[in-house]
């Protein structure tokens, strides 16, 4: 078993459509020899902050992969309330998110993602033969979520590992309310 992790953007700017790129991704992993194998989606501008990323997620597939069909990690900026440590919106850029990073670590469990509660697709990970299309709305918002409703809808689980911890940078240098450059 293997975890391929690869890095989404829309590099056409006149097609937003997150969705048709996540899929791109995704059918390059169709092949029966990445059958074992599972796909890592990372945003551009999220950072793991050590190097204990690959081990993390390698545990949680071999120990819960036949539970979960998704799973998702520990952030700073997103709008699901759940994957920000203490809830809380960090506008911070300090040192404090790399020591929280290594300290959370050995936390080896997962949360299980409700529906009422829709992944922020900061972090991605799911097996490469997943049944499961991103859908192609047309823009970038909200395609995680629909991901994540439509895994529900299969009867699949979601879940968000508690050990690990992704940096989003997310428009820190800009307000970060403003998502016309996503749509």
């Amino acid at each position: 078993m293997r975890i391929w992790t690869e890095i989404a953007y829309c590099r056409d700017q006149s097609n937003k459509d997150l969705g048709f790129y996540y899929n791109e991704i995704k059918d390059k992993y169709k092949a029966k020899e990445y059958e074992e194998d599972w796909l890592c989606i990372l945003d551009h501008d999220a950072r793991f902050l050590n190097d204990s990323w690959y081990p993390i997620m390698e545990s949680h597939i071999k120990k819960s992969g036949d539970k979960f069909k998704l799973l998702t990690c520990l952030t700073n900026r997103v709008a699901n309330n759940d994957q920000r440590v203490d809830g809380k919106w960090s506008e911070d850029s300090n040192t404090q998110h790399h020591l929280f990073a290594n300290a959370i670590r050995h936390n080896d469990i997962i949360y299980d993602m409700p529906k009422r509660s829709p992944i922020s697709g900061v972090l991605l990970l799911f097996p490469c033969q997943l049944d499961v299309r991103f859908r192609q709305t047309g823009k970038c918002l909200g395609v995680d979520n629909y991901f994540h409703w439509d895994i529900l809808e299969k009867g699949y689980k979601a879940g968000l590992m508690m050990n690990l911890y992704v940096y989003h940078w997310y428009r820190f240098d800009k307000d970060h309310r403003n998502v016309n450059h996503l749509n």
